[in-house]
């Protein structure tokens, strides 16, 4: 085999390294070695690191990726990869930086751990882009990393790798989050972004704690700022927290959908000092965190509902939360201090009930508890004290038309002691202005768990106008002004029972106004009401109250002119509702439920001061109108519970000048009501009347003044009522046409009852049973008034007989007897007109009608006899003028020759028979017996036969009845004048006798002057 043979060059080669010492020749290989690494490390290194972590990163991520440069140092170890930009599937940048600056430390080849002297990032930057609920834009980078990951992974893998880093830092970062599962699609950008670490270690043994600081900048002006220590294995940490200028309705729009209410702006700023410690037993490595000197501050937030995104209803200019600390060792939070400071709330209750606000803080699904830890020790949370001041919060209830707003302003609420665990009441005090001029403070302890309170009210000046349309609900009357007051104690549950509210205190209600919206007139007011002491107990169901005082209290009742009145339709009568009308179906009778029993009402007084009532009629014509003024008085003792009676007492004045008194007993709380009361007005004007007196009587009344005394007793359904009425100088006036008015003479009925002094006096007694249905107390008092003025006219002679009882029956008085033809009065005819003329003194507006009376028949005959003895007188007496008085009789006058001569003359005159004739037929007549009859008896016989026939032809002119008619009435004047005591012109003479009865009187007819 042949041998090379070598160059020149390479003998001299060869000649130059035999002649290098050992050492020369290592140190020629080590410089070469070295000088190749360093081309190697240099120049190759870059292109095969850039080459693989390009190739490497798109295996992995299936993503573009691009560096701009790669360096690498083999003298410090130290690698620099620049402009690394990774690319998401559709092009569009992910992740990156400028520079990342890796300082490898040799020396961790010695120290059993990778150690590095610096890691260093540039510019970093990260776009995390969430495409839908479930997915981002690196979601496709976990699911190909977790099968590796998952297949890489021992085990066993609990222990972390040990890992030195002198320096880690991060500088001008960027990170960029996009949410596309909401309809704006949000976006929050934070730059710059810088992260220091110094002395990072995860081995136990190192003593140097690892110092970090990190801080985070927002477009929008948001801090955050960590700075702290940090050991590994086992972690501890302790460092401060701070944030500031975070917007939180940006942060909001990323939960916008879960929210019940949308964030129209807001700020946060917080900071905290922290400790995180774990231990290094396994048994015990619970991580235990204590949070200390932490402070939350939110301002200018403004909440606005979804539903209405225009208004904001919340607006908190100020929430600061002072002293927070945290203990998780013993599950304990406390809190200082919260304070909520100027804003406004807004809530509406809508006519269906719902609250507004209850919506907005009401998620639409709710987060379902976390497994409870068994046998852990609940958490307890404390705050010091809580406050909320310089709020306007306005409550509107659009349930009423129109809609109530209640605005409270300024409003402070402060609340001191809170426990979770309830071991103690907290400390509760409001103090608000109400709708305007009210104040409103309320304070005491509260209890939680369960539910107690003890709280302290007062209420001064609180508007009730603007409350008006819960009012018109329930009655048709206008609010316009009045304002509440209280002063009291609100107790629940009360003392010594399982549940229910009571309240102790006073109330007040002042400046009271109230129309009716009828007629659009005054109808209740008060100036002032007091209620004094009420102790209200709702499980006792019972109130109390020591008295109810009312000043200056004033009602209004009025009868209008088509009859309607502006209290008979008060209550508002609900609507019936659609569902309420019957279906026609037959359905189950429901089971009606059990009366709840009546509430227990006890008042020891109401009080009435400086007091009026109105009472009008439109009715009438003209209108009748009276006033009730300076009432006052009391009433006591009111008990539903005891059937004690209530007492009466209360005086006034009617048309402020007729004194009225009210006072008895009635007991309304009875099964069967009971009562024991008197009423009396004095002198009322009863021009007032007028009206009425109109209508009902056809007169108005010209004067007079009226009292009365009323005393009504109900017991056992019987209503007695005892009336003492006095009309003082009564007279009526003027003719009214009424078709109402009663055909009763008014006049007389008056003049009747008059006295000498214009008085008149009545007692009227009533009686009646209130069960009847036709049952009224004014138609038994106008009944009985009404049967006393018929018993008057229909027989006024009993009426007034009986002002002059006691004497002597002398019979009835409306008719003075005469003889047949006479007008001449006996003895008992005069006793009777002494008695007429006694009864008519009493009753000074009577006038006395007599009609003077003939009986024809008697008193033709009469008249007849008495012209006959006139003629016959004549002729006894010679012709004298004056035969009657001279008249001795016609037994007496046949004595006289001449006489007999001339009776017998006219006997034969007047009837053209002879006397002596006539005497032999009586003698005749007389003897047919046998009997020779006397001459005295045949005289006898004759006489008698001739007056007979004489007065048979006496002729009596009907003027001379007419004019015996009229000299018995004015027999009866003249008497009455005369004897009786009366003027003239109180009796007045009838002469038409065709207006009266044929009789042998004179006919007495009262009536009125």
């Amino acid at each position: 085999m042949a041998v090379a043979t070598a160059t020149p060059w390479q003998r001299a080669k060869q000649t130059l390294w035999r002649r290098r010492s050992r050492p020369q020749r290592w140190a020629i290989v080590l410089t070469g070695l070295f000088t190749l690494y360093l081309l190697l490390g240099f120049l190759l290194a870059p292109v095969i690191i850039k080459q693989q972590l390009i190739a490497k990163t798109r295996q992995a991520t299936g993503r573009d990726i691009s560096v701009e440069a790669v360096k690498f140092d083999p003298l410090r170890l130290a690698l620099t990869v620049n402009g690394l930009n990774l690319q998401e599937e559709n092009g569009e940048p992910f992740a990156g930086w400028d520079s990342l600056y890796v300082d490898f430390e040799a020396a961790s080849l010695f120290r059993r751990a990778l150690a590095f002297a610096e890691i260093r990032l540039t510019r970093p930057r990260v776009r995390i882009h969430r495409l839908t609920a479930e997915t981002f834009n690196f979601t496709s980078l976990l699911s190909t990393a977790a099968p590796a990951q998952a297949a890489a992974e021992p085990a066993s893998a609990a222990v972390l790798p040990a890992i030195l880093i002198q320096q880690l830092g991060v500088s001008d970062g960027e990170l960029v989050y996009r949410d596309d599962t909401h309809a704006d699609a949000p976006v929050l950008k934070y730059r710059p972004v810088n992260f220091s670490v110094t002395a990072f270690s995860t081995r136990a043994q190192e003593k140097a704690r690892t110092q970090a600081e990190l801080t985070i900048k927002g477009e929008a002006g948001e801090q955050f700022h960590w700075q702290g220590d940090l050991s590994l294995p086992v972690l501890a940490s302790s460092g401060k927290i701070q944030a500031s200028g975070f917007d939180l309705a940006g942060l909001s729009r990323f939960a916008a959908e879960a929210l019940p209410f949308r964030l129209v702006r807001g700020t946060l700023a917080a900071h905290l000092d922290y400790r995180l410690a774990t231990s290094a037993d396994p048994a015990g490595s619970a991580l235990r965190v204590n949070v200390s000197d932490a402070a939350l501050t939110l301002g200018d937030i403004a909440i606005a509902d979804k539903a209405v995104p225009d208004a904001t209803p919340i607006a908190i200019a100020s929430v600061q939360v002072d002293g927070i600390g945290l203990d998780s060792a013993d599950r304990t939070i406390g809190i200082d201090r919260v304070a909520v400071s100027g804003g406004k709330i807004s809530g509406m209750v809508s006519a269906a009930g719902e609250f507004d606000l209850l919506r907005l803080f009401t998620p639409g699904v709710a987060a379902e508890p976390g497994p409870a830890t068994a046998g852990a020790k609940p958490w307890l949370t404390t705050l010091a004290t809580a406050s909320l001041d310089g709020f306007r919060v306005e409550l509107t209830d659009q349930g009423p038309s129109p809609p109530v707003t209640v605005a409270l302003d300024p409003l402070r609420v402060t609340l001191d002691n809170f426990r979770s665990d309830n071991s103690q009441p907290v400390q509760l005090a409001i103090a608000s202005g109400v709708n305007g001029d009210g104040r409103l403070r309320i304070g005491g302890p509260v209890g939680l768990a369960p539910v107690q309170a003890t709280l302290n009210i007062e209420a001064d000046k609180i508007p009730l106008a603007g409350f008006q349309p819960y009012l018109s609900r329930a009655i048709n009357v206008q609010l316009h002004s009045g304002v509440a007051s209280t002063a009291g104690t609100l107790t629940y549950p009360e003392t010594g029972q399982s549940s229910g509210l009571s309240y102790r205190g006073d109330i007040g209600i002042d400046d009271l106004h109230t129309t009716d919206n009828r007629f659009n007139r005054e109808f209740l007011s008060w100036k002032q009401l007091a209620v004094k002491n009420l102790n209200f107990q709702q499980a006792a169901n019972r109130v109390a109250i020591d008295s109810v005082e009312f000043h200056q209290l004033y009602g209004r009742f009025a009868i209008r002119a088509d009859g309607t009145t502006n209290v008979e339709k008060l209550l508002v009568t609900a609507p019936e509702s659609p569902g309420s009308a019957t279906s026609g179906m037959p359905s189950t009778p429901a089971t009606p439920p059990a009366p709840a029993s009546p509430m227990a009402i006890v008042i020891d007084r109401v009080a009435i001061a400086d007091s009026a009532a109105y009472f009008a009629d439109l009715t009438m014509t003209p209108d009748f109108r009276v006033g009730i003024f300076n009432l006052k008085g009391a009433i006591r003792n009111i008990d539903s519970g005891t059937g004690k009676p209530i007492a009466v007492d209360l005086v006034g004045q009617v048309d402020r000048y007729a004194p009225v008194t009210i006072a008895g007993v009635v007991d309304p709380f009875k099964a069967a009501p009971a009562l024991d009361m008197k009423l009396a007005f004095k002198n009322l004007e009863m021009t007032t009347l007028t009206p009425y007196s109109g209508v009902y009587a056809g007169h108005r009344i010209k004067q007079g003044q009226l009292s009365v005394d009323l005393h009504y007793q109900l017991e056992n359904g019987q209503m007695l009522g005892q009336n003492h009425i006095v009309m003082n100088q009564m007279e009526l006036g003027e003719r009214v046409e009424s078709p109402k008015a009663t055909d009763l003479p008014l006049r007389l009925a008056l003049a009747l009852l008059k006295d000498s002094k214009g008085v008149i006096d009545l007692g009227l007694e009533v009686k009646g049973n209130v069960n009847e249905p036709s049952f009224s107390v004014g138609g038994l008092v106008f009944m009985a008034f009404k049967n006393l003025i018929v018993k008057a006219v229909s027989a006024p002679f009993n009426l007034i007989a009986g002002l002059v009882g006691g004497g002597e029956d002398h019979g009835p008085l409306d008719a003075i007897a005469f003889a047949a033809g006479s007008e001449q009065l006996d003895a008992r005819e005069k006793a009777k007109l002494d008695q007429l003329g006694k009864a008519l003194a009493a009753r000074p507006q009577l006038r006395l009608d007599v009609t003077g009376n003939t009986l024809p028949m008697e008193d033709t005959k009469a008249l007849a006899q008495m012209e006959l003895d006139h003629r016959l007188g004549a002729l006894f007496s010679g012709g004298g003028a004056d035969g009657n008085s001279s008249w001795p009789g016609i037994s007496t006058a046949v004595a006289s020759k001449d006489f007999r001569q001339k009776f017998y003359a006219l006997y034969e005159s007047t009837t053209g028979e002879s006397a002596k004739t006539r005497r032999k037929l009586i003698d005749t007549a007389l003897g047919e017996g046998g009997q020779k009859p006397a001459d005295a008896e045949i005289d006898n016989a004759l006489h008698d036969h001739i007056q007979h026939e004489l007065l048979a032809r006496e002729e009596v002119p009907e003027k001379a009845l007419s004019a015996l008619a009229g000299q018995r009435a004015l027999t009866v004047k003249a008497y009455l004048v005369d004897s009786g005591g009366l003027t003239p012109e109180r009796v007045f003479l009838v002469t038409d006798g065709a207006t009266g009865q044929p009789a042998l009187s004179a006919k007495l007819t009262l009536n009125a002057l």
